[in-house]
């Protein structure tokens, strides 16, 4: 027991010339981590199958979270040819989570349309946002009502937008993303 203490002790006075500060590690939100992951994979190397030869279908990934810590989104924008763009937003104002999310999806559209696509696949886990943007979920509050509004004249000058048809599709990715 005696040579183990004495060893504690004379690696404890070797390491104190390094001055190693413990810091403690914040929580990381599984949302959070997951949009990491995606951030962090590599290029997707199958070939994308387009329904409209002529059309080049740019994707966005936009996902957006808002905490007692901040707020903030991602979004992820791909190109035709596979070369994908990756933003990360800080949002300066507390909004609520719905609200955070529709900023990220705005702010995804704009990047799209900024590098000139027409043809624009739209991937969120929102299944909020995408139905309200689609008409079929009523809206409450006047903030998301203008979100919902800036959302579509995004949307209007695009020459075609395809929005995530199957909520299941949606609640499985939301699902999926505490596992990572």
């Amino acid at each position: 027991m005696a040579s183990s203490s004495g060893r504690l002790v004379k690696w404890a006075l070797m390491l104190t010339q390094f001055a190693i500060d413990y810091k403690q590690r914040l929580a990381i939100k599984g949302q959070a981590l997951a949009d990491f992951v995606v951030e962090c994979t590599a290029r997707d190397s199958r070939l994308q199958v387009h329904e409209d030869c002529d059309a080049a279908w740019w994707e966005v990934a936009t996902d957006g979270s808002s905490g007692k810590k901040g707020s903030g989104g991602g979004v992820v924008v791909t190109s035709p040819e596979g070369f994908k763009m990756y933003y990360a937003l800080i949002y300066h104002f507390s909004p609520k989570n719905n609200e955070a999310k529709y900023e990220a999806f705005i702010a995804g559209l704009q990047h799209a349309r900024d590098f000139g696509a027409n043809y624009v696949r739209i991937q969120i886990d929102s299944l909020l946002v995408v139905r309200q943007v689609l008409g079929d979920f009523e809206i409450n509050g006047d903030q998301l009502y203008q979100y919902r509004n800036l959302a579509l004249e995004k949307l209007s000058v695009m020459q075609e937008d395809r929005l995530p048809n199957d909520p299941d599709r949606a609640q499985k990715t939301k699902l999926r993303a505490p596992r990572f």
